[in-house]
């Protein structure tokens, strides 16, 4: 599997970004965004 790293905005080979999140205790969404890099 592909390494992640968060993406910042700087220019990089992006392979593929996969977006999703998950509920906390208080039942607030956090969204997440990984960036595949090659």
């Amino acid at each position: 599997m592909a390494e992640w790293e968060w993406f910042d905005g700087v220019p990089s080979p992006i392979d593929r970004v996969e977006l999703g999140g998950w509920y906390s205790e208080n039942g607030d969404y956090f969204f997440a965004v990984r960036a595949y890099v090659s």
